[in-house]
C-alpha cells in the first residue's frame, strides 16, 4: 500500500526498523541485535522513522485534493 511505498524515501536504518517491527514483528531488542544499534538507537530511529511517513502521507493526501 501507500505505506510501504512511502517507507521507500526513508533512510535505510529507519526502514529496516519500521519493516522490522511492522512487517517481521521483530521485538525492538531483536531489531538491535540484527541491525548492531543499542536498543535506545531503535526507539529514535523508529519515532523518526514515524514522524517522516506522517509528514510524507500528509504531504501526499494534501497534493491530491489539489
Amino acid at each position: 500500500g501507500k505505506v510501504t511505498q512511502v517507507m521507500a524515501f526513508l533512510p535505510e536504518n529507519e526502514q529496516k526498523v519500521l519493516r522490522g517491527i511492522y512487517l517481521e514483528h521483530h521485538s525492538p531488542d531483536t531489531l538491535a541485535g540484527i541491525i548492531k544499534v543499542s536498543q535506545a538507537h531503535i526507539y529514535r530511529l523508529h519515532k523518526q522513522g514515524v514522524r517522516r511517513i506522517r509528514g510524507l502521507l500528509s504531504r501526499f493526501i494534501h497534493e491530491l485534493k489539489w
